[in-house]
Protein backbone atom coordinates (compact mmCIF):
# COMPACT_ATOMS: atom_id res chain seq x y z
CA UNK A 1 0.00 0.00 0.00
CA UNK A 2 1.32 3.45 -0.92
CA UNK A 3 1.01 6.24 1.65
CA UNK A 4 1.64 9.96 1.49
CA UNK A 5 4.37 11.06 3.87
CA UNK A 6 5.61 14.51 4.91
CA UNK A 7 9.31 14.59 5.71
CA UNK A 8 10.82 17.38 7.82
CA UNK A 9 7.63 19.45 7.38
CA UNK A 10 8.42 20.35 3.74
CA UNK A 11 9.16 17.28 1.59
CA UNK A 12 6.12 15.35 0.37
CA UNK A 13 6.85 11.75 -0.55
CA UNK A 14 5.09 8.51 -1.44
CA UNK A 15 6.25 5.42 0.40
CA UNK A 16 5.35 1.79 0.13
CA UNK A 17 4.35 0.31 3.51
CA UNK A 18 6.70 -2.62 4.15
CA UNK A 19 6.37 -4.38 7.52
CA UNK A 20 9.12 -6.76 6.42
CA UNK A 21 11.67 -3.93 6.18
CA UNK A 22 13.49 -3.34 9.46
CA UNK A 23 14.08 0.31 8.60
CA UNK A 24 12.93 2.98 6.20
CA UNK A 25 14.66 2.84 2.85
CA UNK A 26 14.78 5.94 0.66
CA UNK A 27 15.93 6.47 -2.89
CA UNK A 28 18.80 8.80 -3.77
CA UNK A 29 16.42 11.43 -5.18
CA UNK A 30 14.71 11.73 -1.80
CA UNK A 31 18.07 11.73 -0.03
CA UNK A 32 19.14 14.72 -2.13
CA UNK A 33 15.91 16.56 -1.22
CA UNK A 34 16.74 16.14 2.47
CA UNK A 35 19.68 18.46 1.84
CA UNK A 36 21.53 17.34 4.94
CA UNK A 37 25.20 16.93 5.55
CA UNK A 38 25.86 13.22 5.37
CA UNK A 39 28.93 12.38 7.46
CA UNK A 40 31.70 10.46 5.70
CA UNK A 41 31.86 8.01 8.61
CA UNK A 42 28.19 7.00 8.33
CA UNK A 43 27.40 3.34 8.80
CA UNK A 44 27.49 1.22 5.68
CA UNK A 45 26.47 -2.37 5.37
CA UNK A 46 24.47 -4.93 3.52
CA UNK A 47 20.70 -5.17 3.58
CA UNK A 48 18.60 -8.04 2.38
CA UNK A 49 16.19 -7.06 -0.38
CA UNK A 50 13.88 -8.95 -2.70
CA UNK A 51 16.69 -8.64 -5.26
CA UNK A 52 19.33 -10.05 -2.91
CA UNK A 53 21.96 -8.42 -0.71
CA UNK A 54 22.63 -4.73 -1.46
CA UNK A 55 25.02 -2.15 -0.04
CA UNK A 56 23.16 0.49 1.99
CA UNK A 57 24.17 3.60 3.91
CA UNK A 58 22.55 4.84 7.11
CA UNK A 59 20.98 8.29 7.55
CA UNK A 60 18.62 9.76 10.11
CA UNK A 61 15.50 11.70 9.11
CA UNK A 62 14.55 14.51 11.48
CA UNK A 63 10.78 14.05 11.25
CA UNK A 64 8.30 11.83 9.43
CA UNK A 65 4.56 12.49 9.46
CA UNK A 66 2.09 9.98 8.06
CA UNK A 67 -1.40 11.44 8.38
CA UNK A 68 -0.68 12.90 11.81
CA UNK A 69 1.33 9.93 13.09
CA UNK A 70 4.69 11.57 13.76
CA UNK A 71 8.11 10.22 14.69
CA UNK A 72 11.36 12.14 15.00
CA UNK A 73 14.98 11.11 14.46
CA UNK A 74 14.07 8.09 12.36
CA UNK A 75 16.72 5.65 11.16
CA UNK A 76 16.75 5.12 7.41
CA UNK A 77 18.96 3.68 4.70
CA UNK A 78 19.61 4.58 1.10
CA UNK A 79 21.09 2.53 -1.68
CA UNK A 80 23.00 3.92 -4.64
CA UNK A 81 21.82 0.89 -6.57
CA UNK A 82 18.17 1.77 -6.24
CA UNK A 83 15.09 -0.40 -6.47
CA UNK A 84 12.37 0.41 -8.99
CA UNK A 85 11.54 3.84 -7.63
CA UNK A 86 9.46 5.25 -10.46
CA UNK A 87 6.21 4.98 -8.47
CA UNK A 88 7.38 5.71 -4.92
CA UNK A 89 10.20 7.37 -3.00
CA UNK A 90 10.99 4.64 -0.52
CA UNK A 91 9.84 1.91 1.82
CA UNK A 92 8.13 2.81 5.08
CA UNK A 93 9.64 0.17 7.33
CA UNK A 94 9.64 -0.78 10.98
CA UNK A 95 12.00 1.99 12.15
CA UNK A 96 8.86 4.13 11.82
CA UNK A 97 5.99 1.65 12.05
CA UNK A 98 7.13 -0.09 15.25
CA UNK A 99 6.04 2.96 17.31
CA UNK A 100 2.43 2.53 16.21
CA UNK A 101 -0.39 0.05 16.23
CA UNK A 102 -1.32 -0.33 12.58
CA UNK A 103 -4.64 -1.47 11.20
CA UNK A 104 -5.39 -1.81 7.52
CA UNK A 105 -8.76 -0.91 6.02
CA UNK A 106 -8.55 -2.79 2.73
CA UNK A 107 -12.04 -1.79 1.68
CA UNK A 108 -11.12 1.92 1.70
CA UNK A 109 -7.43 1.41 0.90
CA UNK A 110 -6.26 3.11 4.11
CA UNK A 111 -3.99 2.41 7.03
CA UNK A 112 -4.62 3.72 10.53
CA UNK A 113 -1.71 4.37 12.88
CA UNK A 114 -2.21 4.79 16.62
CA UNK A 115 0.39 5.08 19.41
Amino acid sequence: MLVHVMINNYIPAKMLVDTGATAIKINVKLLNQLNQDIPEDRRRGYVSTAGGMKVAEEVFIDKIDVGGAVKENVRAFFMHESYDDTHFDGLLGMSFLSDFQMTVDYKNNQIHLKR
